[in-house]
């Protein structure tokens, strides 16, 4: 859970995990025979007024997971694959 700070701002803690249904693929089931070794992470960064999106997808989920919360997002999305 994020606590807020006394000026609202919030305090680092570890981001909120939240299963989506789905998420757009970034990488595409040709490229894992071009990538052996397992280490293509691909990133999609979206700004609005909203704020900033990032859209990732890995061959290895837990380089990706380490990756956005190192940024500290309050919360990630994430879907189930296989």
């Amino acid at each position: 859970m994020t606590e807020s700070a006394p000026d609202g701002a919030r305090e680092p803690g570890p981001p909120a995990y939240r299963f989506v249904e789905s998420l757009p693929d970034l990488i595409d089931a040709a490229e894992y025979a071009r990538h052996p070794e397992g280490r293509l992470v691909r990133l999609r960064l979206t700004w609005s007024a909203e704020g900033v999106e990032i859209l990732g997808d890995a061959f290895r989920p837990e380089v990706l997971e380490r990756l956005l919360e190192g940024l500290g997002p309050d919360e990630i999305e994430q879907m189930m694959c296989g």
